[in-house]
């Protein structure tokens, strides 16, 4: 079948829904709202958006938590051909007003705990133009309910959009101010429409009338994709796999009911809504739930999540044990764990019950280059470590209002645009890649390299290890030092020998970590990532070097 053209996001989700008006769409507590439902009222809120002065190009921040809300703002954004901003919910008023002023943000859609936040900013930013709560606190002076809006808003009439408009996705990564990535809507599409396909094992929808009437067959095949998602939807991992991926292949999506990740609540869901497929973030959520599934069995008490057929997985490492365990309790699935960024996807690792590929190794994609500082290639099986770039419909278009940074990454090599977003790999004689790290992640201790992930993985597989990070921390005779947080499995006693002694049987001395905080007070941010900043504050307030220990 030949290559699905650029379709607009809108015009699939409109099209799917003239297909399966009544099949459910969003799941979420008491709510089960069907297709016709959530377009409609995307469709209402775009009129309010319009009516409000926004036009084509205009932006729209999301600060909001996993709700029907978030995917109906997102639609409406795009339904009016404004541009959907997602806002971290976690943010409090400085770095809200510094994302929205940065955005150009004209309207903002929250949820009514973070009233008095908007409230606080709202005066500071003259481009806003409309307000929108999810909820009924009023606390924001000009505001206006989303439940205003589906009361008092006629469905905007549908219009004609162009594959070339864009989204906005912010990513603060690990380090330094949130940067905004662009992404050309089309081009997205089609990534997202490849991606559903290949969990479907069929061919991508090459026009509306494909995608309406292979939604309609996969619901009369009792075979349309039902969606639990973990991660948030302001992490491009939650809303393109958890809730995009699904959605346009006209299945549901499912949100948690709380907005604190529970492993317990989060199976039970699975076997509740007989979910084909679940969205996670690497091992920060996968070795809660596979010590929940691991806890609930030896009860007597098991979860039955085996109609799980696809797990998906970005922006975090994801560990081959942690995978064999989960395939354990859902044999038939696909477990699809995609490296990469907000910037641009690089490959992918597919392990099955039978085929379990070690940690950090992936299929690259077809475009992928591992690539030299003078941006020659590294030739494969030479043990050399490269820059990793990639191509294709994954790639964003550069950085909002920040040429610099976008002439770094963005680049075009042999007439194509590559992003480079910092990622470091080896490349295998079989053209595999194996993951080291992120450049941001990198230590340099003594003028040694030492790639935190690393160390970190390591220290994972450790026996009675929860959660790990790994640092740099200053350091007067070595300009920095490897630091590690590590949080232990309840009842287990950790020591700092302990765990130098198990990271010093693989990897050299140079990077055993000299300075190790043993906490349950774990530094992770909202989205799952590893909160940097905040490990390094408090290795330097909880720890002191070994040097006997950990000898350079």
């Amino acid at each position: 079948m030949a290559e699905p053209a650029f379709l607009h996001v809108a015009d699939i989700l409109e099209a799917i829904s003239d297909a399966i008006p009544d099949a459910p769409a969003l799941i979420w507590r008491d709510v089960r709202r069907p297709w016709r439902e959530y377009v409609d009222r995307a469709a209402r809120l775009a009129q309010a958006l319009s009516d409000a002065g926004l036009t084509e190009g205009s932006r729209v921040a999301l600060y909001l938590h996993n709700s029907p809300a978030y995917l109906e703002g997102h639609l409406a954004a795009v339904k009016m051909r404004g541009v959907p901003v997602n806002a971290n919910y976690r943010y409090v008023e400085d770095e809200l007003l510094y994302l929205l002023d940065n955005a150009d943000a004209e309207a903002v859609i929250f949820d009514e705990e973070m009233a008095p936040r908007v409230a606080a900013v709202a005066g500071r930013l003259p481009n806003l133009k409309l307000m929108v709560e999810f909820g009924d606190s009023r606390v924001v002076p000009g505001s206006i309910t989303f439940d205003d809006v589906v009361a008092n808003y006629q469905p905007m009439p549908r219009i004609e959009r162009s594959p070339l408009d864009r989204q906005l996705t912010y990513t603060g990564g690990t380090t330094g101010m949130p940067k905004g990535v662009m992404r050309t809507i089309g081009p997205y599409a089609r990534g997202i429409m490849n991606i559903a396909a290949q969990a479907l094992g069929a061919s991508a929808p090459v026009s509306l009338a494909d995608a309406a009437g292979q939604a309609r067959r996969l619901h009369d095949e009792g075979r349309a994709p039902v969606s639990v998602v973990a991660p948030p939807f302001m992490h491009s991992t939650g809303l393109a796999y958890g809730a995009q991926v699904p959605l346009m292949s006209g299945g549901a999506c499912v949100m948690l009911d709380n907005w604190s990740f529970d492993p317990g609540e989060t199976l039970a869901t699975i076997e509740r809504e007989k979910a084909t497929s679940l969205t996670i973030v690497g091992d920060v959520v996968a070795r809660p739930l596979t010590a929940e599934l691991e806890r609930a069995q030896a009860a007597g008490t098991p979860y039955d999540i085996a109609s799980l057929k696809t797990v998906y997985s970005s922006g975090m490492i994801w560990s081959a044990p942690t995978k064999r365990i989960l395939l354990t309790h859902a044999p038939d699935a696909t477990l699809i764990d995609v490296v990469g960024s907000s910037e641009g996807h690089v490959g992918t690792s597919y392990a099955t019950r039978d085929n379990i590929p070690d940690t950090g190794v992936f299929t690259p994609n077809a475009t992928t280059k591992v690539l030299r500082e003078d941006g020659s290639e590294v030739a494969p099986g030479s043990g050399e470590r490269g820059m990793l770039a990639c191509a294709g419909a994954t790639v964003g278009a550069g950085y909002h209002k920040d040429p610099v940074k976008s002439a770094k990454t963005y680049r075009v090599l042999g007439g194509v645009p590559y992003a480079m977003a910092g990622d470091w790999a080896t490349i295998d004689v079989d053209g595999s890649i194996r993951f080291l790290g992120r450049d941001s992640s990198c230590i340099n201790t003594g003028g040694e390299k030492v790639f935190a992930e690393e160390v970190e993985q390591l220290i994972l597989r450790m026996p009675g290890v929860a959660d790990a990070i790994v640092v740099g921390v200053p350091d007067e005779r070595w300009g920095e030092s490897v630091g590690a947080v590590v949080k232990a499995h309840p009842g287990v006693t950790l020591s700092d020998r302990a765990i130098q002694d198990w990271v010093r049987t693989e990897l050299a001395g140079y990077k055993i970590p000299r300075r190790i905080v043993i906490t349950d007070d774990f530094p992770r941010s909202p989205n799952g990532k590893s909160d940097i900043a905040g490990a390094k504050q408090v290795i330097q307030d909880r720890s002191a070097p070994r040097e006997a220990v950990a000898a350079q």
